[in-house]
C-alpha cells in the first residue's frame, strides 16, 4: 500500500508540474488544525514527518479520485485500476476511521492549487468514487459539512434530511426484542420495504417492512468504522448503531438469518448464515445504544406489544397445526364435517319419534339445512381467523 501511495503521489506532482515546496507550505499552514481533528494525540511524529505523511496521503487520494473520474484515460500498467482486489482494498482503506484525512485539507490543496486544471471539486470527485454507496442518490449540495470519507459514507445511509431524533413520545424503556423466528411464530409477517434508505423500517398491521441489506466480506469493517465514528462524533444521532442493534435483536440464530434471507431482507454474500449471525452479534459488544433516543424505539415497542397478544399466538398455532399444508387442511375440514354429521344424526334421532315419512322428511331436510349453515359458518370463521 505504501508503495502505491508513493507512486500515485509522484503522479500527482507530475500531473500539474508544480514544485513540492508549495504543497508542503500549504500543509504546514493547517498542521495544528489537522492534529486537532484526531481524537487521540498523534505521537511519534515531529512536525516535518507529520506534514510529510499528510501530504503524501492527500496527494495519493486526490490522484486516485482524478484517475477514477478519468476512466477513459487509464494507464495499462496502473495496478489500482486494473486489479479489482487491489482497488477494493484501497477503497475500503479510505473508509477506515484511523486513516481519515480531513476533507478541508484535500479541499485546500485541490481548490487552492489545482483550480485551473479541473471543474470538479474534491467532494464531487469523492461522490463519484463512492457512488455505489449512494443508494439514495444524494446530490452534491446536500453534503455540506461532511468531515471526511467515513462521514460521507455514513451520510449516504442516514435519512435525508436527517429527522429530529429527540424523544417525541413517552415509551417504556426496553432491553429486548424477540428474534425474527419467534416473531414469525406468533404471526408477524416480514416484507421487503422498497426504499433506498437503509433505516426506513416500518411496522404496521402485523407486517414488519425492512429494506434489503446486502452482507459482504467488507460489511463488518464498514459497520464497525461507522459505529466508531458515531460514538466519537454523533452520540445523539447514532443511526448506524441503532440499526445494528435492531438487526441484532432480530438475529439470534442461523434460523433467523435464513428467515430474513428467504423474505429477501438480507442478501447473504458470505455463504453461510452463521457468518451473518456472528457479524451482528459481535458488532454490538462493548458498545451500547441510547434507550431514550433510540431511532427504532416505536418499532421495537410495537413489536413487543404484538408479541404479548395471546390471540396472535393462538391464531398462529391454529394455522400451523391444523392448516399448515393442504393435507392438514383437508383433515381438519373432514373432522369438522364428521362432528357436524354426528350432531345432525343425534338431532334427527331425537325429533324423528314417529315413522311418519312426511314428518321424518321435513325433519331431515331441516337438519340438513342446519348442517350446511353450520359448515359454512365454520368455514367463514376459519377464514377470518387465519386472515
Amino acid at each position: 500500500m505504501e508503495a502505491l501511495k508513493l507512486r500515485y503521489f509522484k503522479y500527482f506532482l507530475s500531473r500539474f508540474d508544480l514544485e513540492l515546496q508549495g504543497f508542503v507550505d500549504r500543509v504546514k499552514q493547517c498542521e495544528q488544525d489537522v492534529r486537532d481533528c484526531y481524537a487521540e494525540e498523534i505521537t511519534g511524529l515531529n512536525a516535518d514527518e507529520f506534514v510529510e505523511m499528510i501530504l503524501v496521503d492527500s496527494g495519493f487520494i486526490i490522484e486516485l479520485l482524478l484517475r477514477d473520474r478519468e476512466r477513459s484515460r487509464r494507464d495499462a500498467d496502473d495496478e489500482f485500476l486494473k486489479t479489482p482486489t487491489v482497488s477494493t482494498c484501497v477503497a475500503h482503506d479510505l473508509i477506515l476511521l484511523e486513516n481519515q484525512i480531513p476533507l478541508f485539507v484535500l479541499k485546500d490543496l485541490y481548490d487552492g492549487v489545482l483550480t485551473s486544471t479541473s471543474n470538479s471539486s474534491v467532494l464531487e470527485l469523492a461522490l463519484y468514487f463512492f457512488e455505489d454507496h449512494n443508494k439514495q442518490g444524494l446530490p452534491l449540495d446536500s453534503l455540506d459539512g461532511v468531515l471526511h470519507f467515513a462521514d460521507l459514507i455514513r451520510t449516504f445511509f442516514i435519512p435525508a434530511p436527517p429527522p429530529d431524533t429527540s424523544p417525541q413520545r413517552n415509551l417504556p424503556a426496553f432491553s429486548f426484542v424477540n428474534s425474527a423466528t419467534r416473531l414469525s411464530n406468533v404471526g408477524l409477517k416480514f416484507k421487503v420495504k422498497p426504499s433506498n434508505c437503509l433505516l426506513d423500517v416500518k411496522f404496521e398491521n402485523g407486517v414488519l417492512e425492512i429494506p434489503t441489506f446486502g452482507i459482504y466480506d467488507t460489511t463488518k469493517l464498514l459497520l464497525r468504522n461507522l459505529m466508531a465514528l458515531e460514538v466519537c462524533h454523533y452520540p445523539n444521532d447514532s443511526y448506524i448503531i441503532d440499526y445494528v442493534f435492531m438487526m441484532n435483536f432480530l438475529i439470534d440464530t442461523v434460523e433467523d438469518v435464513d428467515l430474513l434471507v428467504e423474505q429477501g431482507i438480507i442478501v447473504n454474500w458470505l455463504g453461510q448464515s452463521a457468518g451473518v449471525t456472528t457479524l451482528f452479534n459481535n458488532a454490538t459488544t462493548q458498545i451500547s445504544y441510547d434507550n431514550a433516543n433510540f431511532y427504532f424505539a416505536q418499532v421495537c415497542h410495537d413489536l413487543n406489544e404484538f408479541y404479548k397478544v395471546n390471540w396472535n399466538r393462538w391464531k398462529t398455532t391454529l394455522n400451523r397445526e391444523y392448516f399448515g399444508n393442504p393435507w392438514k387442511t383437508v383433515s381438519t375440514y373432514a373432522a369438522v364435517m364428521l362432528l357436524l354429521l354426528a350432531g345432525a344424526q343425534t338431532v334427527c334421532s331425537v325429533i324423528s319419534v314417529k315413522n311418519d315419512l312426511g314428518t321424518a322428511g321435513v325433519s331431515f331436510s331441516l337438519v340438513l339445512l342446519v348442517f350446511v349453515f353450520l359448515f359454512c359458518m365454520v368455514h367463514l370463521l376459519v377464514k377470518l381467523i387465519l386472515k
